[in-house]
């Protein structure tokens, strides 16, 4: 039991460490929330807050650099 144990946790160990992990570029734009909302209806709650907008963009480098 405890030499299956040790092969495998071996394995994975190597495994890890050969295993191809590349770095990525991100990219963010948020706008701030503003105070203020927009009307949706007829009716006195047809509110819709404004929130955060936004996006986040995540892209592989083109080298490759290993993390």
């Amino acid at each position: 039991m405890k030499t299956i144990f040790k092969i495998s946790s071996t394995f994975l160990l190597l495994s890890f460490f050969y295993s191809d992990a590349f770095a990525q570029n991100l990219f963010q734009k948020y706008e701030l929330e503003k105070n203020d909302s927009i009307r949706i209806g007829l009716g006195k709650t047809d509110f819709l807050k404004y929130v955060q907008k936004g996006f986040t963009f995540s892209k592989l480098r083109k080298d490759k650099t290993s993390v």
